[in-house]
């Protein structure tokens, strides 16, 4: 257990202990900017800050910071089988490797959340160590008595029903099944970016090139050849990347209404003009024209 644990150790650390001496961040770089750009060192006290609110985002801020249809992605199983983890086993050579499994697994689940929360900030890739902690939690419910098991687990399953899933993650499925709206309102529904390409659809013409900024709903376009788009996990956008993917062919432009939406019209303007043909609750859709000096 020793060796196998300085082995996890010793190779699962070595990039996270390598990025924290270079800049102070063991997970270094968060993003493909500082890769690029590099970035400065925090103060220690600022680096605990961001470290606590990281973990607090990946248990409680789902829908604002992953790809989650609930608030808590990563939290779920810890804290719905949080008094699991109180229970302590019997004393017995099994039961010893039992626990010597566990610690492992627990050691991967904290090697790879704290990462994964502060980078990845999507919540397919972290199907991983869910499943972990599935296991674990399944592994301490077999120590329950077996009536108060089976009625966790029928909870559980009750709970886990297709049906349920379905009105959290996507409620306009059940209108559309009744017929009572249509595939485009359904869309329009479940998709945030669907509005403005829905809108695109009706006004432009497979010729034209859209530049889209946050609004990745290509398959839909008019033409996703000429569908152009920037899109990053974290949803911020600087003026310089709106410059940077739009070009003097394109004749729309899509961008997110927050944080930042008239900033970054604002710098479009600098050497294009703009014409507002839609907006939505999450993006607008401008006509684009360059300039003549």
């Amino acid at each position: 257990m020793a060796s196998l644990a300085a082995v996890v150790l010793a190779f699962g650390l070595l990039w996270q202990a390598r990025a924290y001496l270079a800049t102070g961040n063991p997970f270094s770089p968060a993003n493909t900017g500082d890769a690029v750009h590099g970035r400065q060192r925090r103060p220690p006290r600022r680096r605990l800050t961001r470290a606590v609110e990281a973990l607090y985002s990946a248990h409680f801020r789902g829908k604002a910071n992953f790809q989650s249809p609930t608030q808590n992605p990563a939290g779920i199983v810890l804290l719905l089988l949080a008094p699991l983890w109180l229970i302590r086993r019997a004393q017995s050579a099994t039961s010893k490797t039992e626990t010597n499994t566990e610690t492992v697994l627990w050691l991967f689940v904290i090697l790879y959340y704290p990462l994964w929360s502060v980078e990845a900030a999507v919540l397919r890739y972290a199907i991983a160590p869910v499943l972990v902690l599935t296991v674990l939690g399944a592994a301490r419910l077999a120590l329950f008595p077996k009536p108060l098991a089976i009625t966790a687990m029928g909870a559980a399953l009750l709970f886990s029903f297709p049906v349920v899933i379905l009105i959290e993650m996507a409620p306009a499925q059940i209108p559309l099944f009744l017929k009572q709206i249509d595939a485009a309102t359904f869309l329009r529904r479940t998709l945030p970016p669907y509005g403005a390409v829905d809108f695109l659809n009706q006004h432009a013409t497979a010729s034209d090139r859209i530049a889209s900024i946050g609004d990745w709903v290509a398959a839909y376009t008019p033409n996703p050849a000429n569908f152009h788009v920037l899109y990053f996990n974290e949803r911020i956008y600087q003026p310089s990347s709106v410059l940077r993917i739009l070009g003097p062919d394109d004749r729309y432009l899509i961008l997110p209404v927050r944080p930042n939406l008239a900033q970054l019209e604002s710098a479009v303007r600098q050497a294009y003009r703009l014409t507002r043909l839609y907006r939505d609750h999450d993006f607008a859709v401008d006509a684009v024209q360059p300039e003549s000096h």
